[in-house]
């Protein structure tokens, strides 16, 4: 599937909850610009190829791109001038909140800031990242983070707030 809107992004794999994205294949062709607050917080399993193009926001985002990457593989993308400002009491990242399997490579994340107004919640950790919030699997790899800043109450990491596995 050929990704080239917001709106695209958004009707990737059909509601929010579902995980119709498995065994598809997304290619982003050109940069993508989401308005406020329309970051669509998907879980994702598919793979998604954004080619070295970039993902901005015209305004604030209150959620992550993806919600989950589970078993899923996202590569080549600049994630590039986008404010996440979440008010959740789960983890969170600029890409994904969790990262529970797959694979994440060649992501920049530059010129962004990320925030979180949640901390211990009930004794809960919530951990936050410039990438991705919590990895339980999968791995990362050539990915960085620049010009970024990253602003939470709870455990706070540049890339990945909490590993729990994976390389």
């Amino acid at each position: 599937y050929l990704i080239a809107t917001a709106e695209q992004f958004n009707k990737m794999g059909g509601e929010q909850y579902s995980n119709t994205t498995q065994g598809k294949y997304y290619k982003q062709t050109t940069d993508i610009e989401f308005p406020n607050n329309t970051f669509p917080a998907k879980s994702f399993a598919g793979t998604y190829d954004g080619q070295g193009f970039l993902i901005t926001s015209s305004g604030n985002q209150n959620k992550t791109l993806f919600n989950e990457i589970s078993g899923g593989e996202v590569k080549n993308l600049v994630i590039d001038g986008v404010t996440v400002s979440e008010d959740y009491p789960t983890s969170g990242g600029l890409l994904c909140r969790k990262f529970s399997s797959g694979r994440i490579e060649n992501i920049i994340v530059t010129n962004c800031n990320y925030s979180t107004n949640i901390g211990y919640n009930w004794g809960n950790k919530v951990p936050s990242g410039g990438l991705i919030g919590i990895m339980g699997n999968g791995t990362v790899s050539n990915c960085c983070i620049k010009g970024t800043t990253i602003t939470s109450r709870s455990i706070t990491g540049g890339l990945i707030g909490e590993m729990t596995g994976g390389t």
